[in-house]
């Protein structure tokens, strides 16, 4: 084996050839290491990626200095505005898999442990997606989009876009939590079970039905449409809203406008 104690250039191209099943190529960093242990750069000598002195994968742009913009990670990838030629597709992960006869296929997978019995952290997130803007119109921002297709004579026995399994291990549970902004259904909304087929509400479970409850303040600082139904409790009173007005109406009159 050649040892080389300075640097070596190579003018043409390098193939390694092997002829055993061991390593085929091999850097080891010095016990001082802070320089990249590896570095592809362009013509022009600007860094398209490179290895850094503790093992991370960074790929995109890189300042003057040769530095990368993102937090520290294991896999960074970063393009600059100003790089127009590079592409517009940060990560794509794409894959085929051809008379599979497996149970279940998980393509991408993003999971997070925290041990010990010290560890302790506000928030442990394990997958974080956002759109930003600075000074750019945006027709729609979409954080998260999800998608199942058919391509060809296949089928899907059941599509789910979006499932999450029980969330039952903490102190407070929720299986989906938003904040401000609206949540708009396509289709039939199942609570507690398969939603009925000619309902697009269908709520089963053994716990009551809690509709808004508002004072008659609250109530008329809104700007209802005819069918809103509250409970004022001004007047310990279900209210509907109809033809300009709200009317109050007793329990057994309730039954009649809900058609029971």
């Amino acid at each position: 084996m050649a040892t080389y104690n300075e640097e070596v250039v190579i003018n043409d191209n390098l193939v390694v050839d092997g002829t055993a099943d061991e390593t085929q190529v091999k850097v080891q960093g010095h016990s001082t290491q802070t320089a990249p242990l590896q570095a592809w750069e362009d013509s022009s000598g600007d860094a398209l990626a490179k290895v850094t002195g503790d093992g991370r994968l960074q790929v995109g742009s890189f300042d003057a200095q040769g530095a990368m913009a993102t937090d520290d990670s294991l896999i960074e990838a970063y393009r600059d505005k100003a790089d127009g030629a590079k592409p517009k597709r940060g990560l794509h992960v794409a894959g085929e898999l051809e008379d599979d006869a497996s149970n279940a296929v998980a393509w991408s997978v993003h999971e997070l442990t925290l041990s010990g019995a010290s560890t302790t952290t506000g928030k442990a997130t394990a997958l974080s997606a956002k759109v930003s803007t600075v000074d750019a119109d945006i027709d729609t921002a979409v954080g998260l989009e999800v998608a199942v297709d058919i391509e060809g004579a296949g089928s899907i026995d059941e599509a789910v876009g979006l499932e999450v399994l029980d969330i039952n291990q903490g102190a407070d549970n929720y299986a989906i939590r938003t904040g401000a902004g609206k949540v708009q259904f396509g289709d039939a909304v199942g609570i507690g079970g398969t939603p009925d087929a000619d309902a697009m509400l269908d709520i089963q479970g053994d716990k009551p039905l809690l509709i808004p409850r508002l004072t008659t303040v609250q109530r008329d600082a809104v700007t209802p449409v005819n069918g809103a139904l509250i409970y004022n409790t001004t007047t310990n009173r279900f209210e509907r809203y109809g033809a300009g007005t709200w009317d109050t109406f007793q329990s057994k009159s309730i039954l009649v406008w809900l058609g029971v």
